[in-house]
């Protein structure tokens, strides 16, 4: 029998999840009702396990399948995975161990992945977004095996050891990475780091890293330190030193683009786990030079240095993790409020501070929404949106000096053409707490944030 709740009753838990300034203590906009609605029990190659259905399209968010690719993947189960466990909540105990298992399920005993289950539920092996590969969903596999790691070391040593045992599968292809280590390749006149994975991929060698540093901070293994190190040395060489996008680091040979660019964010845990303060200073030099610069000016989506041609849309929430994550690990590894500060302020993005005025993550629902395009903001809540809104959420509110700017306002109007060369920028928030102006100074490539009275 279903319970009746009225419609005041209705309303009022809406408003106590969006954080109602009517509530001394408003709840918190953590919701993983859609996530849980994607998710779903089966049984991959004998293995019970938990996927995360791809796409889910507005108006009835229901599952969608990826055409000619499958309906679900490591890439975006990988990152469910993470995100229950960095909520830290016991009830989803179960959920990520079942998550984990696809990830087991979808390794290969060489330490490759394959990506994609078919509508079967058999595994897709040839597809060009899953044959078995050490490229990016690999990468996201050992992300959240290092994570598991880590959060199942003393909830369940016998899992742990598992999952230990997994994530070791990737030192043999990493020794075939290190056969390039100190070569380069020439491309469009400039020389690239050969050793990362898929030879240049520094995104996805990012987020291969979130997952060693993880694992590193349970476990020191010299292997893994070793070759951790030069996969950072690789991400250093692909950062930018001039403009137009100083501080940047490329995502590849060439270009720049916002998801997946997780250096910033892995940089800072590795420099101390591997003590090599050189890591932390270049993901400082990337967060002042070049995301402090993203904030005053606005959101770039992907920037090509062959023809300068820079990209404001779509925007995404993976664009935005990588960027209100990054600046967040700066600040654990510094202590500097001011990085927590424009971490929050990155995060507004999700509650309405962007160039569509409108929130594109919904707490009532927990939905993450796939986008804003030139059209406004696409209504679609796929996985990977929603996990991408979710993980900056949870990191987010664990520091109060972050979650005080998560509802920010840009005093200024948002735009398209701020990206130009030598121009001094600057852009206020304001939050019913405060104001800070941020100021980006083209001589300096660097930033002052002030404090504001109200």
């Amino acid at each position: 029998m279903k319970r009746f709740i009225p419609n005041r009753v209705r309303l009022a838990l809406v408003l106590a999840a969006l954080g109602s300034s009517c509530s001394s203590s408003p709840r918190s906009p953590v919701n993983f009702a859609h996530l849980d609605r994607l998710c779903q029990e089966v049984t991959v190659a004998g293995q019970p396990c938990t996927i995360v259905h791809i796409y889910s399209d507005a108006p009835d968010y229901g599952w969608t399948d990826a055409a000619g690719e499958g309906i679900a993947c490591v890439d975006d189960v990988a990152r469910a995975a993470v995100v229950y466990m960095r909520a830290g909540d016991a009830r989803h105990l179960e959920r990520i161990r079942s998550l984990l298992r696809f990830v087991l399920t979808l390794q290969n005993k060489d330490g490759t992945f394959c990506n994609f289950v078919h509508q079967d539920l058999t595994i897709n092996r040839e597809g060009p977004t899953s044959y078995a590969s050490f490229g990016f969903w690999a990468a996201r596999g050992y992300w959240a095996l290092g994570e598991g790691c880590a959060f199942f070391r003393e909830r369940d040593p016998a899992f742990a050891a598992e999952l230990r045992s997994a994530f070791h599968r990737c030192l043999p292809q990493l020794e075939a990475l290190a056969l390039a280590y100190g070569s380069f390749e020439s491309i469009g006149g400039k020389a690239w780091p050969n050793w990362l994975l898929n030879h240049h991929a520094a995104d996805a060698t990012s987020e291969f890293l979130l997952g060693a540093a993880a694992f590193l901070a349970v476990e020191p293994d010299t292997a893994l330190q070793r070759h951790a190190a030069r996969l950072a040395e690789g991400l250093c060489a692909m950062q930018a030193g001039q403009e137009p996008l100083a501080g940047a680091f490329y995502s590849w040979p060439g270009v720049w683009h916002g998801w997946g660019n997780a250096q910033i964010q892995a940089l800072p845990p590795l420099s101390s786990q591997l003590d090599e303060p050189e890591l932390l200073r270049r993901a400082e030099y990337g967060g002042r030079a070049f995301l402090g610069r993203m904030l005053a000016g606005g959101w770039l989506h992907e920037y090509d240095f062959s023809t300068g041609r820079a990209a404001v849309f779509s925007q995404i929430a993976y664009d935005v993790r990588t960027t209100a994550l990054s600046l967040l690990a700066l600040h654990h590894a510094t202590g500097n409020p001011e990085y927590a500060r424009l971490a929050g302020i990155a995060s507004s993005w999700l509650t309405g501070n962007n160039i569509a005025g409108e929130p594109l993550y919904d707490a009532a629902t927990g939905r993450g929404y796939d986008g804003i395009d030139r059209k406004g903001v696409n209504r679609n809540a796929g996985a990977e949106s929603t996990i991408e809104a979710l993980y900056t959420l949870i990191e987010i509110e664990k520091v109060p000096a972050a979650a005080a700017w998560l509802q920010a306002k840009s005093s200024e109007k948002w735009n398209e053409t701020a990206w130009v060369p030598g121009q001094e920028l600057r852009r206020t928030f304001r939050t019913a707490q405060g104001a800070l102006r941020l100021i980006w100074h083209a001589e300096s490539g660097d930033y002052t944030l002030q404090r504001l009275n109200p």
